[in-house]
């Protein structure tokens, strides 16, 4: 229970920090400076990328956020529905905790269902061994394992 406890304060604090009043974006004190881009064709720009064998059709990802509590299972349905809408990759929270207790792995699996073709990245801890970093792939048919 102390782990899941976790998990919720992970969100509790990030959603305290996150000042919904505010409209400051975070990119402030960004400056751009114009460069016409005329010439260039939109459509010939490929922004895709690869990590290791993955071909990723976007250069960010969604990375690990949570899982892990039953409390935060549309957490991660809704960012898989964004993933899958947007052909972004996803990393799910550490597995770590359920792999051990086997509990709430539907927080995790929801990933793959709402997002059937997606990249998605396992994740676990380094205290992990070979076995349940295994396990933690298999859970949500990942595509690559973070650590």
């Amino acid at each position: 229970m102390l782990r899941e406890q976790r998990k919720l304060d992970h969100i509790r604090f990030a959603l305290e920090l996150h000042d919904s009043s505010s409209e400051a974006t975070g990119f402030d004190g960004i400056y751009f400076l114009h460069n016409c881009l005329t010439p260039v064709n939109p459509d010939a720009v490929d922004i895709a990328t690869h990590i290791a064998n993955l071909a990723l059709p976007v250069p960010v990802f969604i990375d690990a956020i949570t899982g892990g509590a039953e409390k935060v299972k549309n957490i991660n349905r809704n960012l898989a529905i964004i993933a899958r809408r947007t052909g972004m990759a996803m990393a799910v929270g550490s597995q770590y905790g359920t792999v051990k207790s086997e509990i709430h792995t539907d927080t995790y699996t929801v990933v793959r269902e709402e997002n059937p073709k997606g990249i998605v990245f396992a994740n676990i801890s380094a205290l992990a061994s070979p076995e349940e970093a295994a396990k933690a792939v298999e859970m949500i048919r990942a595509d690559a394992l973070e650590i």
